[in-house]
């Protein structure tokens, strides 16, 4: 990743809280740091704005990485704070990094399919406006 003075532009209009336009809205924070013309440039405003919300969201993991706090070497601080009882503000980090999925994200999904038995489709209809007291067709 390059860090340019457009791009650290941009960050700074996409974590704006108080720019209700900019503030989590990729294409818009670079419209404004970019100076791009909407309507001729839109497209090219959420194409950048999409390269850039990657660079945003690997950003700390690269700066981890640059100063020698590779995986491997978070991982070993992670056993130690597990061996010294200490682990949740570890697992808290790396979720924060990237390397791992929110517990709110870990949904487990049915995969149970329903069958239905369609020879018995106009009974069903029939039964089911019956219920609800419509007349019958």
């Amino acid at each position: 990743m390059r860090e340019t003075i457009k791009f650290n532009l941009w960050a700074k209009y996409f974590s704006d809280k108080t720019d209700r336009l900019c503030y989590g809205n990729g294409t818009q924070s670079a419209i404004k740091a970019y100076g791009y013309d909407i309507p001729r440039q839109y497209h090219l405003a959420s194409v950048v704005g999409s390269k850039n919300m990657r660079k945003y969201e690997s950003l700390a993991s690269m700066i981890c990485e640059q100063e020698g706090f590779s995986f491997s070497e978070l991982m070993k601080i992670g056993l130690k704070k597990m061996l010294d009882g200490n682990f949740k503000d570890w697992e808290q980090m790396m979720v924060r990094l990237g390397y791992f999925v929110p517990e709110k994200q870990l949904t487990t999904v049915n995969t149970q399919v329903a069958t239905y038995d369609f020879s018995n489709l106009a009974s069903d209809i029939a039964k089911s406006r019956k219920e609800r007291g419509l007349p019958s067709l």
